[in-house]
């Protein structure tokens, strides 16, 4: 580094081997919550953390079409009118 640069700017070729493990690096907590999620909007006792639990699937949607499924489960079977008509919302709602 004897040129005064940053590692980053003389690698700058190279980005995607460091974009990949970036990529890796931030999959699996991604994963991790997702399905930490599609477990809380199903079985939580609390409305809260299940209503909750739906924001958040709804904002990974577009990326998991899986998470539809588990959605309108949660449409048809809460216990909750107030998260059913939610989660009906978000079965309708149009993805981006």
């Amino acid at each position: 580094m004897a040129s005064g640069r940053s590692p980053s700017v003389k690698a700058q070729g190279s980005t995607e081997p460091a974009q990949s493990s970036l990529k890796r690096a931030v999959r699996k907590p991604m994963q991790q919550l997702v399905a930490a999620a599609k477990s809380a909007a199903r079985t939580d006792k609390n409305p809260h953390v299940r209503l909750s639990a739906l924001g958040v699937l709804a904002k990974y949607l577009p990326q998991h079409s899986e998470i539809s499924s588990v959605i309108q489960d949660v449409a048809q079977n809460d216990p909750e009118e107030s998260i059913r008509l939610e989660a009906k919302r978000l079965v309708a709602a149009p993805t981006p």
